[in-house]
C-alpha cells in the first residue's frame, strides 16, 4: 500500500480521538489552551456545515475519479464530532415544554437576558411591552446602565425589590423581583460580575409544607478574547463553582457565561456542582438553541446562554425570547417551588404578588 494511501485512515483515526485530545488540550493555558478553547467554541453548526460542504465536494471529485473515496473518511469524523458536540450536552439535561403566554399557577417565571450595554433607550418600551405580556415574577438583566435603568426603574413599579449596579463600565446588573430578596452577594471586578440572593419559600396554603429557601446565581463572565483573559474566565467560572455547591437549599442559576455548553468549562462546572441546564423538549429547539448573536441565522448562534437547575427543582417551561435592540436571546423559565412533593394540592396554590 502506498504511503499516501494511508494518509487518510490515519488521519481519520486522529479525528475520531478529537473529543479526547481536545478535552486536554483545552484544559492548559497559554496559547495553545486558548486556540483550542476558541476552535471548540465554533465545533457545533459552524463546524458541521463546513464539513458537509467539504464531503460534497470531495465526493464530487471521488465521483470523476480525480479524488480517492478514503479523503471522505476524515471530512465524515469530523462531522461526527461536531454532531457530539451539538447533542451532547442535553443528554444529561433537563427537558421542558414551551413556556406558555403567562405563567401557570404555582409556578416562579424567571426572565433573564443580556440587554446590551449599547442598546438604545427607544427599544425599551418594547422590552417593557415584553415583560408585561410574559409576566416574569423575577427579572434579571446584564449589561445594565444608568440610563437603562432610569427608564426601567419608572416602569416596572410591580417589581419592587431590587439589586442595581449600574456603576461597573461593561457588566452592570440588575435585578427586578416581585418578591424579597435575602442574603445579597455580589462579586464585581473589572471584567466579571456574580450576583448570589436568596428567596424564601412563598406563603403556602394549608396542605402545603414550608421547605428551604431558593438560592439563585447569575453570572456574567469575560469572554475569553485572549489567553490571558482565557485565565479570568475560568477564575469567574471557579467562583461560580463555588457558590453554587449543594448548601442545603435548591439551586438555580443563569447567566450569559460566554462559553458554549459542550465546551471543557461548562462541563467541568456542571460535574462539580451538580446542576443540569434546561432545554427545550421540542428536537428542532433543542438543535437549534444558540442566543448569541441574536442578529445571526438561528444555525449559527452560539448556546452561550441559559438556566441550570439542581435536582429537586421542577420545571415546568423555558423558553428563548427575542430582546428588543439586544445581540443575546433571553431565556424564559418556569419552575414549581413550592414543589408538588411539599403540596398536597398544588393546583389551589396561588401565585403570591408581594
Amino acid at each position: 500500500m502506498k504511503r499516501s494511501s494511508v494518509i487518510p485512515y490515519l488521519l481519520t483515526l486522529l479525528l475520531l480521538l478529537a473529543p479526547a485530545f481536545v478535552q486536554t488540550l483545552a484544559g492548559g493555558s497559554g496559547i495553545l489552551a486558548w486556540a483550542f478553547t476558541i476552535a471548540q467554541a465554533f465545533a457545533g453548526w459552524h463546524l458541521l456545515v463546513f464539513c458537509l460542504m467539504l464531503i460534497g465536494i470531495l465526493a464530487t471529485l471521488s465521483a470523476r475519479k480525480k479524488l480517492n473515496w478514503a479523503w471522505l473518511l476524515p471530512a465524515t469524523a469530523l462531522s461526527i464530532y461536531s454532531m457530539v458536540s451539538i447533542a451532547g450536552p442535553w443528554q444529561m439535561g433537563r427537558l421542558a415544554a414551551d413556556a406558555e403566554d403567562k405563567p401557570s399557577t404555582g409556578a416562579l417565571r424567571i426572565l433573564h437576558a443580556n440587554l446590551y450595554l449599547y442598546n438604545s433607550r427607544e427599544t425599551l418600551p418594547d422590552l417593557v411591552q415584553l415583560i408585561q405580556q410574559r409576566d416574569p415574577d423575577i427579572i434579571i438583566l446584564h449589561e445594565l446602565d444608568a440610563p437603562h435603568h432610569a427608564f426601567l426603574g419608572a416602569e416596572l413599579l410591580k417589581y419592587p425589590h431590587r439589586r442595581i449596579n449600574t456603576k461597573h463600565p461593561y457588566f452592570g446588573s440588575g435585578i427586578y423581583s416581585r418578591l424579597p430578596l435575602k442574603n445579597v452577594q455580589e462579586i464585581s471586578t473589572r471584567i466579571e460580575t456574580l450576583v448570589y440572593f436568596e428567596l424564601e419559600s412563598w406563603p403556602l396554603e394549608e396542605g402545603c409544607r414550608g421547605e428551604p429557601n431558593l438560592t439563585v446565581i447569575t453570572v456574567h463572565p469575560v469572554a475569553p478574547f485572549n489567553p490571558r483573559i482565557l485565565g479570568i474566565h475560568r477564575r469567574a467560572l471557579d467562583h461560580l463553582a463555588h457558590y453554587a455547591k449543594p448548601n442545603g437549599h435548591e439551586i438555580l442559576v443563569t447567566g450569559d457565561f460566554n462559553s458554549v455548553d459542550w465546551s471543557r468549562d461548562m462541563r467541568l462546572f456542571q460535574e462539580r456542582t451538580g446542576l443540569r441546564k434546561v432545554y427545550s423538549d421540542d428536537f428542532l429547539r433543542r438543535l437549534f438553541r444558540g442566543t448569541y448573536s441574536a442578529q445571526w441565522p438561528d444555525i449559527f448562534r452560539l448556546p452561550i446562554d441559559g438556566v441550570m437547575l439542581s435536582d429537586g427543582l421542577n420545571v415546568s417551561g423555558m423558553e428563548r425570547v427575542d430582546i428588543p435592540g439586544s445581540d443575546h436571546q433571553g431565556v424564559l423559565v418556569d419552575i414549581q417551588w413550592p414543589s408538588e412533593a411539599n403540596c398536597d394540592s398544588l393546583k389551589n396554590l396561588q401565585r403570591s404578588r408581594p
